[in-house]
């Protein structure tokens, strides 16, 4: 059913409905009071007043319905009828002994709903000084005013007046209240509308970047699997493009997803302790390379005062920082650009625990009209010389700079000529943790990290588990550990993964966060709830970069977790943290490099005994400590083999019984690593041959004297390889 009554849309829709209520009203009202004056025996010129005013407010309304002037006809009622009329009829009524004073408060009340800003104050004003002054000149001179015949001529008229003001009143706070409770319906339900937009906007980020990052993910670490195993100059290139372009592509949703974050309000800047010497040479290093290979000159202007150690949110500061050099190098054609950093006293910094860190971008490239000055710092706005001149970029990074400097309690100007060059100035509070000064550039030394590269590291104790549904990313995650002679099984779904715990201990689990069936945090559960790995480090994999993704994993019991693409870095470091003292370096920047004479005639010599010594050489770039460390972990698994051997003739049928074939299976398992790490390539095969058939009891037991004989070859030539490494110490 439909409602009768049509719905008010805006307060001046309200404002028209009581005008035209009061004016009808009015209408009627007069036609009727002066009849009625009449009938009682009241004056002549009291009836024409009444019926006078009827006249006028029905022109009001005719008037106001052609033209659409109502405001016009308000202030003509206010000044005509309220303070002209209503004077009249006070006189001629019978004064304050009469039903006037109730449509003096209706006229107050009527002027409050229809007039606005001053012009209200000034018109409730003068009518309240302007009837009262009537009802106190009515009291000092009552011979002026025109008394009622009789009681019943007073009751008469307040009984009329009483239920017509009453009506009126209530008419138009019943409308008002109407429009009010429709206003708040229609913001809630605006609030609901923005909040499921809202929702549905991080929903189709979080996709998104699921979507994108995990196929990047496999681009990015086989490109720099490839990078780091061709000695092809033109390969190297190759690789390069490549990886400028994954990480054009990796900044655009980064960006995306930095914008949504703080537009929503739900961005944290975590404050940390970090070196300023760092932050430098990170700076540096970074964008001299993008100035030469764009053909412009870089200088890098640092204060040796600036404090060595400082608190803030270096992941924002580092954002700023790229955002502003980045736009320096890409609207710049000649010339150069120049990052300068310093520092400036704060208010609370008298003590010199704080100070205002300053970070100045200066280019001498296109510039900013005066024009779009103002609106440089706003999201998608990327000024009108670079849509013409063809920059690419998606005009998101100023916006991200402002909102990042101001969550920093910072500020951030532009000073910019067209045609001349841009100068962007960054100051943000930050909190002093070591006042030493920085010192020249020469002092500021390497960049420390826990290890040079990752494939500086091996830990061939460690297990490590991968739960992930999806191949390829499996298989990099694989080739990212093969390195470091990690045991690393890889499962396809949480059900997989509960049980391979059932028969094996791990040091630490890679997990992906959405899989079919049961994802993440739903196998993490079952793992804690079964005990199967109560003590074991749970690391998710996750492409979801929204803010908020990672309280949302910690909280689900995940020790830590790494976005998609993952890094060779990010993984060694992650690593060394929560395998401790199962990891051991074994590169430096000086270490030992096999000659490559010695390397020819050792892949000679031990061909024969089935190693393809160039796998291992690949690996490890050739390290002679790498080289000792895979050959004692490979020869560690000659007792355990031994003891294979030693019972394959028990109970009649070993390889059928349940518990050695388990035991043989995770044996030929890690066999098969270990002899793939050394370029064992027949054991590897003959190890995965037996892993994939452990079902077949028989074939088990044909297939163990091959691998013991096969593996005793390979062994041999690795404990020659040992003895020819000794001769180059």
């Amino acid at each position: 059913m439909k409602n009768p009554i049509t719905p008010i849309k805006n307060t001046n829709d309200l404002k028209i409905r009581i005008f035209r209520i009061l004016a009808f009203g009015g209408f009627f009202v007069s036609a009727i009071i002066g009849t009625t004056n009449l009938i009682i025996g009241l004056p002549l010129e009291n009836a024409l007043i009444c019926w006078a005013t009827a006249l006028l407010s029905l022109v009001l309304i005719l008037y106001a319905n052609r033209t659409g002037r109502y405001r016009l006809c308000v202030n003509i009622t206010i000044i005509f009828i309220f303070l002209g009329v209503f004077t009249l009829l006070f006189v001629e009524g019978g004064g304050y002994k009469s039903g006037m004073p109730l449509y003096f408060v209706m006229a107050v009340v009527f002027t409050a709903f229809m007039v606005e800003g001053r012009e209200m104050y000034a018109f409730i004003a003068l009518e309240l000084c302007w009837y009262s002054a009537l009802c106190i000149y009515a009291y000092r001179h009552p011979e002026s005013i025109s008394v009622l015949e009789n009681e019943g001529s007073l009751v008469m008229d307040i009984l009329i007046a009483l239920p017509v003001v009453s009506i009126i009143l209530a008419t138009t706070m019943f409308l008002q209240l109407r429009l009010i409770r429709r206003n708040q319906t229609e913001l809630e339900q605006a609030r609901k509308e923005a909040l499921s937009a809202s929702e549905a906007k991080t929903a189709f980020l979080a996709n998104m970047s699921h979507d994108i990052r995990t196929p990047l993910n496999t681009v990015m670490s086989l490109n720099d699997l490839i990078a780091g195993r061709t000695a092809s100059d033109e390969i190297r290139g190759w690789t390069d493009d490549i990886r400028l372009s994954c990480s054009i592509l990796l900044s655009l949703i980064n960006d995306i997803l930095d914008l949504s974050r703080i537009e929503s309000g739900r961005i944290r800047l975590p404050e940390t302790p970090y070196l300023t010497s760092q932050l430098l040479q990170e700076t540096e290093t970074t964008w001299k390379r993008a100035a030469l290979r764009a053909a412009l000159s870089f200088t890098l202007e640092a204060d040796g005062s600036l404090p060595s150690v400082m608190t803030g949110s270096l992941d924002s500061i580092r954002k700023v920082v790229s955002n502003l050099a980045g736009n320096a190098v890409k609207y710049t054609e000649r010339g150069g650009i120049t990052l300068r950093f310093w520092a400036e006293p704060a208010e609370e910094g008298i003590d010199g625990k704080h100070v205002i860190f300053c970070f100045e971008a200066e280019d001498t490239g296109v510039g900013i009209p005066e024009k779009e000055l103002e609106q440089v710092f706003l999201p998608f706005e990327r000024g009108s010389l670079s849509s013409k001149r063809g920059r690419e970029g998606t005009g998101l990074g100023l916006a991200i700079v402002k909102d990042l400097v101001d969550a920093m309690q910072g500020t951030v100007t532009c000073e910019s000529r067209e045609g001349q060059g841009s100068r962007f100035t960054v100051r943000i509070p930050q909190a002093v943790q070591d006042p030493a000064p920085v010192g020249p550039r020469e002092s500021w030394g390497r960049s420390s990290s826990s290890a040079e590269t990752f494939d500086s590291i091996i830990a061939p104790d460690a297990k490590i588990l991968i739960v992930d549904d999806n191949e390829h990313n499996r298989q990099v995650m694989s080739t990212l550990l093969k390195p470091t002679l990690i045991l690393a099984d890889d499962v396809e779904s949480g059900r997989e993964a509960l049980e391979m715990l059932e028969i094996r201990n791990y040091d630490l689990i890679f997990m992906d966060i959405m899989m079919p069936e049961m994802d993440g945090p739903e196998t993490l559960k079952k793992i804690r709830e079964t005990h199967l790995a109560d003590d074991t480090p749970v690391i998710a994999l996750t492409a979801d970069a929204l803010a908020g993704t990672k309280e949302r994993l910690l909280n689900a019991g995940f020790a830590e977790y790494l976005t998609k693409p993952v890094s060779m870095k990010q993984l060694g470091e992650l690593l060394i943290r929560y395998l401790g003292s199962r990891v051991r370096l074994i590169r430096d920047p000086s270490f030992e490099k096999l000659p490559e004479d010695q390397a020819r005639r050792l892949k000679d010599l031990l061909l024969p005994m089935h190693i393809h010594l160039e796998d291992t050489l690949e690996l490890d770039g050739g390290s002679v400590e790498s080289l000792r460390m895979r050959a004692d972990h490979f020869l560690a698994y000659r007792e355990e083999l031994e003891r294979f051997s030693g019972n394959a003739g028990e109970n009649g049928d070993p390889a059928g019984n349940d518990a050695f074939r388990e035991d043989l299976f995770h044996f030929v398992h890690s066999l098969k690593s270990a002899g793939r790490s050394i370029g064992a390539r027949d054991l590897a095969e003959l190890a995965a041959f037996m892993e994939r058939h452990r079902e077949d009891t028989s074939l088990n037991r044909l297939m163990i004297p091959v691998l013991i004989k096969e593996y005793r070859t390979v062994s041999e030539g690795e404990e020659l390889l040992l003895k020819e490494l000794e001769k180059t110490k």
